[in-house]
């Protein structure tokens, strides 16, 4: 295996715990001790998960005014 950097999606479906993506990180950090990524595919990825947020804190605010 050659050293790597992460891309976006990959990253993703880390964080989403997809098995198959967890054990070649798991390979890859053995072998190299550490997982590159790009400040793009940092952004990205905090940017998503703070939309997310938001989504689940608007989506929560809707339903409390309803009750």
């Amino acid at each position: 295996m050659k050293p790597a950097m992460l891309d976006t999606d990959i990253l993703s479906e880390f964080l989403r715990g997809n098995p198959k993506v967890i054990s070649r990180l798991d390979g890859h950090l053995e072998e190299y001790g550490f997982i590159s990524f790009s400040i793009i595919t940092y952004y990205e990825t905090v940017n998503g998960l703070f939309y997310i947020k938001m989504q689940k804190s608007n989506w929560q605010n809707l339903k409390n005014s309803q009750n």
